[in-house]
């Protein structure tokens, strides 16, 4: 008998799949009525994921580069902040 493969397999352009991806990112900083904070990191990437990283990034201070030297220190970091947000709401 013959087998039925359920499987999907979808080739995308790195392009499109950059633009989607910053096109979720705008949706969620557009959300409404309460956009989502979004935070990014540039893990150890090169410069084209700096800069969509960066766009993605609710603003400059909610983007940061990290590697494996100071990962821990940039998620303590972002959880200050988040901390810092809840008190302020």
């Amino acid at each position: 008998g013959s087998r039925k493969n359920t499987d999907v397999e979808r080739t995308t352009h790195k392009n499109d799949a950059v633009a989607d991806f910053l096109a979720q990112c705008e949706l969620a900083k557009s959300r409404s009525p309460k956009p989502i904070v979004v935070y990014t990191i540039n893990f150890e990437g090169n410069s084209g994921a700096r800069d969509q990283m960066k766009a993605c990034a609710s603003s400059e201070s909610h983007y940061f580069t990290a590697d494996t030297n100071n990962i821990a220190a940039t998620f303590k970091s972002i959880a200050r902040q988040i901390n810092q947000l809840r008190l302020t709401n």
